[in-house]
């Protein structure tokens, strides 16, 4: 590709905001050419690719806009501190069902009983609510 082409095709896709497609394009154009990939076998790679910066952008945005005070998921939970924690239940509510379901989900403890711990990591699983972009629910 002459670099008159890969400038003008690096402008376009930074006016289309398309970063990722843009720093990525000339290295995954050698690599087709060299395996006679199709056009329309390296165009699907380089699309997959700004699809997957933008996912992970938006659960990086999700997660800044939730103001969560500090990154926590459940392996790091030491469910011994409280034994009489049911952890399937907690780990079954983690999976956001409930959200789907339209149901109410309300946790009732202690000062200091961790009773709202559980919030931030479940936003932060694969599942979770904030991680796919759920709205509506609010915590205090």
């Amino acid at each position: 590709m002459s670099e008159n082409t890969n400038l003008l095709l690096k402008a376009n896709l930074k006016q289309l905001r398309l970063p990722t497609m843009g720093g990525e394009f000339a290295k995954l154009a050698r690599e087709a050419a060299s395996s006679n990939e199709s056009f329309e076998q390296y165009l699907l790679r380089l699309t997959e690719l700004e699809v997957a910066a933008r996912s992970a952008n938006a659960v990086s945005a999700r997660i800044k806009r939730a103001r969560f005070p500090a990154i926590k998921d459940f392996d790091t939970y030491d469910f011994s501190v409280l034994p009489h924690l049911n952890k399937q239940k907690i780990l079954e509510l983690a999976r956001g069902e409930w959200i789907e379901n339209r149901r109410n989900c309300c946790l009732i403890g202690s000062v200091g009983s961790r009773s709202g711990w559980w919030w931030i990591p479940s936003g932060f699983g694969w599942n979770g609510a904030w991680s796919s972009g759920a709205r509506g629910w609010r915590w205090s």
